[in-house]
């Protein structure tokens, strides 16, 4: 843990933004979990939950992981990530790289296992129902569209069928509230928002999707 954290504070000293976030007291209300489309740009202090934090001037719970599965057959997982907690809002996503890793984006299966069809079952419905049993409201985020060419193109289709899934499942349940990647973001025509491999966030696409989350939570209340 101290070698984690050293390393950290040491890639943080290369922008600025760190110090802001350094002296934030923090904010034990609002809890990040997920894969590296909210973890890159930690090194910068340019990530999806940092630009949460700066905003709300209080450094929330970031629990996001690189490369992380929403529910890994052997690994620790997106699943492992969330705990029980004092959460006003739990903010989420995954499921990207079980479909690209686990089953090669031909994923019939691996779909239903993430979230089934009538989105009564599956990893998803599982961390999503146990955030809402703590009194949390959940952000449950769509994944935007990986740039073409890029490694994750091939899981396009998976993509659109899960995240449409995701969207059923927020409108199912009360207190949860869906915010789709693809309003936000566009490989197309917001180059300045990708990352070189079409797939991730650079710190600009990070705080275009953490200003949408924000507009969401100032709400208040999901629909």
């Amino acid at each position: 843990m101290i070698a984690a954290t050293t390393a950290w504070l040491a890639g943080c000293a290369a922008h600025p933004r760190c110090d802001s976030l350094e002296r934030l007291a923090a904010d034990d209300t609002v809890v990040v979990v997920g894969d590296s489309v909210f973890d890159f740009n930690g090194d910068v202090c340019g990530d999806v939950g940092d630009f949460i934090s700066l905003a709300r001037d209080a450094r929330i719970e970031d629990r996001a992981v690189g490369g992380t599965w929403l529910d890994h057959p052997s690994n620790f997982d997106i699943l492992e990530q969330y705990t029980s907690g004092p959460w006003s809002w739990v903010i989420v996503d995954g499921g990207a790289n079980d479909l690209n890793e686990g089953c090669g984006c031909d994923c019939a299966d691996e779909l239903d296992t993430l979230v089934s069809e009538d989105t009564l079952a599956g990893a998803m419905p599982t961390l999503v129902e146990a955030a809402l049993a703590d009194g949390a409201k959940v952000l449950l985020f769509g994944y935007y569209d990986p740039a073409p060419g890029s490694e994750f193109a091939a899981c396009q289709d998976e993509l659109v069928i899960m995240s449409s899934r995701y969207q059923a499942l927020a409108e199912r349940l009360e207190g949860v509230t869906f915010v789709d990647g693809r309003d936000i973001v566009s490989a197309q025509t917001q180059p300045e928002a990708f990352h070189g491999d079409g797939i991730h966030l650079t710190p600009v696409g990070a705080e275009l999707v953490a200003d949408a989350m924000l507009e969401t939570m100032s709400a208040g209340t999901a629909p």
